[in-house]
């Protein structure tokens, strides 16, 4: 279900996994946030246990897993793990 080519700064191969293999990009953006806020939470700079309010006025209509929890308060390290099971879920057929 993934491909991937990851290349050093050189533009050499370090590990490649079906590369060639053409992928959907719909999720492409939540990947490059998921790696920029673990990169603030490692650094100090964003604090996982920060907490959110979900705001019912900015929903979509695929907002994702959080519009049908109970809980409108969620740390950013639980906000960031449900991007990361929700890409999970649409690999698994199981997403919009």
């Amino acid at each position: 279900m993934w491909s991937v080519c990851a290349l050093d700064r050189d533009g050499r191969v370090i590990e490649e996994v079906d590369a060639d293999r053409a992928q959907s990009t719909a999720s492409i953006g939540k990947i490059f946030l998921l790696c920029e806020v673990a990169e603030r939470f490692v650094e100090g700079r964003l604090d996982p246990g920060a907490t959110i309010l979900r705001d019912p006025a900015l929903r979509v209509a695929d907002s994702g897993l959080w519009q049908h929890m109970a809980q409108s308060e969620l740390s950013l390290a639980d906000v960031a793990l449900l991007v990361a099971l929700e890409m999970e879920c649409e690999q698994l057929g199981f997403g919009p």
